[in-house]
């Protein structure tokens, strides 16, 4: 029987919680893992990437960024600035350019698509879903790969998503902003052979 001690209410309410600008001091002085993210005032730590995880992530990103207008670029990995959160999504779809963000992270309003692949992280990629419906970030992708399916979530509105499409791996989505362009699953999700 395991025993979390921050499961215990009396515990969790002494924990300080950390601001975003704390977090990135100690990241820019080199006091933090790079395997960790800020999530709601903690870090927490990332789960290892397995062989199909970097394959789905990899075949992802290949097939959006073959899809997207020049406005728009495909971060991989890369802190979002959400309120006292720092995710780093597997991938996120953000408006502009890789240089307007030079000085700052992406805000949840200059982002059009987060996607997560899950494989072992399953619980924690469903528990961002609030995290980006809060941000009023229009599309989040979770990409199960246990399953082999796509759960595709729309329409924030007041911190949830109010619009979730479950889609095979034999079937097409239409990528958001992405001129009515549709991605075929099957370009992400392994075939039985492989």
């Amino acid at each position: 029987m395991t025993n979390f001690v921050l499961d215990e209410p009396a515990i969790r309410n002494c924990v300080l919680p950390m601001t975003s600008e704390q977090y990135r001091f100690m990241g820019e002085s080199g006091l933090l893992e790079n395997n960790v993210e800020l999530i709601r005032g903690f870090i927490v730590k990332k789960m290892p990437k397995s062989p199909l995880h970097t394959l789905l992530v990899t075949r992802l990103q290949a097939a959006l960024v073959g899809l997207l207008p020049t406005n728009y670029f495909v971060r991989k990995e890369e802190p979002l600035a959400l309120q006292n959160s720092e995710p780093e999504p597997d991938l996120a779809l953000v408006i502009g350019s890789a240089e307007q963000y030079a000085q700052n992270h992406p805000s949840g309003s200059e982002t059009v698509l987060v996607c997560e692949v899950a494989l072992s992280s399953l619980a924690l990629d469903r528990k961002k879903a609030e995290l980006y419906a809060e941000a009023d970030i229009p599309h989040y992708w979770l990409v199960n790969g246990v399953e082999m399916r796509l759960e595709a979530y729309s329409t924030p509105e007041q911190g949830v998503y109010t619009h979730c499409t479950i889609l095979a791996f034999n079937e097409s989505i239409t990528v958001p902003f992405a001129a009515g362009n549709a991605l075929h699953l099957s370009t992400i999700f392994p075939h039985p052979a492989e």
